[in-house]
């Protein structure tokens, strides 16, 4: 994951963001159904877990960037925020295409 830090967030970390939300969709609409339909739990132990590191990788590299990049605290709420909303990193992605650093409302990335 390369990471540009005083361009915003990373495209990586965006990235990330995406394979989370669809581990879920595989989760929610391939694994679950084989769980409760054809007694098959298997798939929810390996695609939960997965998209359970996915997760923390995805909320880790939101504070390493945090921490290198110093931007408002409020973009890492904005993050962490999305990051528990069902599609929230895909939302978040499609906010910063539209507003660039104002889309958390300061029009910096640097403290």
């Amino acid at each position: 994951m390369k990471f540009e830090f005083e361009k915003g967030i990373p495209e990586g970390l965006m990235r990330l963001g995406y394979l989370e939300c669809l581990s879920f969709l595989v989760l929610l609409f391939i694994a679950m159904p084989l769980k409760y339909f054809w007694d098959s739990p298997a798939a929810v132990q390996v695609v939960g877990m997965l998209h359970g590191i996915l997760f923390l990788i995805y909320v880790g590299g939101a504070t390493i960037w945090f921490v290198k990049a110093k931007p408002p605290l409020k973009s890492l709420l904005f993050i962490y925020l999305a990051s528990v909303i069902p599609f929230g990193p895909v939302f978040l992605d499609k906010r910063l295409a539209l507003f660039g650093p104002k889309a958390f409302g300061s029009g910096k990335w640097i403290r």
